[in-house]
C-alpha cells in the first residue's frame, strides 16, 4: 500500500513539474522542439519552435514576435502572433469569418487560400520570401499568425514547422 502511495505522489509531482515548467521568456515547455506561447488577453496558445528570439515590446498586449535572425526586427525570418476580438463581443459566425477572409485576401495575390467555418489561411510566395498566414476564431476572439521566411531559413521556419505552428492554435 505504501509503495502505491509513493508511486502516486511521484506521478503527481512529475505532472505538476511538466505543467508548470517555464523557460526564460515565461513560456511553457511544449512538445519536443517547441515552446508554448500563451496570450492571456485573448485566451489562446501557440507552439513556437525553440531557438527563436522573442522580441519583446513590439506588440506588448496584443501578441509577440519571434525572430530567427537574432536581434533583428525585420519582416523576414520571423513568426508574428497577435490576438483580437469582435466589436461589442459579438460572436464570429462562419459568415463573419468568410467576410473577414474576403476583406483580407481581396487585394492581394495569394498563391494559396483556404477558408473554414472558424479559420482562414493564405500564402504569398515571391522570389525573395514566403509569407504564410492563419487566422483562427472562437467566440468573439481571434488569433492571427504569420510565418515569414527566406530561402536560407526555409528549413528552420518553412514546411512542416510552419504547418505545425499555424495549426497549433488552441483557445482556452
Amino acid at each position: 500500500m505504501r509503495k502505491i502511495a509513493m508511486m502516486a505522489i511521484a506521478a503527481l509531482a512529475l505532472t505538476f513539474a511538466a505543467c508548470g515548467e517555464k523557460n526564460a521568456n515565461g513560456e511553457s515547455a511544449g512538445e519536443e522542439g517547441y515552446t508554448i506561447y500563451t496570450n492571456d488577453k485573448y485566451g489562446f496558445t501557440v507552439d513556437v519552435p525553440e531557438g527563436l528570439e522573442q522580441i519583446k515590446g513590439l506588440m506588448p498586449e496584443e501578441g509577440t514576435v519571434y525572430s530567427a535572425d537574432k536581434g533583428q526586427t525585420a519582416k523576414l525570418n520571423r513568426i508574428d502572433i497577435a490576438g483580437g476580438k469582435q466589436i461589442f463581443d459579438e460572436e464570429y459566425t462562419p459568415e463573419k469569418v468568410k467576410a473577414e477572409f474576403k476583406s483580407w485576401t481581396e487585394n492581394i495575390e495569394a498563391d494559396t487560400t483556404e477558408c473554414g467555418d472558424n479559420y482562414f489561411a493564405y500564402t504569398i510566395k515571391s522570389e525573395q520570401f514566403t509569407e504564410m498566414h492563419r487566422h483562427v476564431f472562437k467566440g468573439s476572439k481571434k488569433a492571427m499568425l504569420s510565418v515569414c521566411f527566406d530561402d536560407a531559413h526555409e528549413k528552420q521556419l518553412g514546411g512542416d514547422v510552419a504547418k505545425h505552428v499555424l495549426e497549433s492554435v488552441k483557445f482556452k
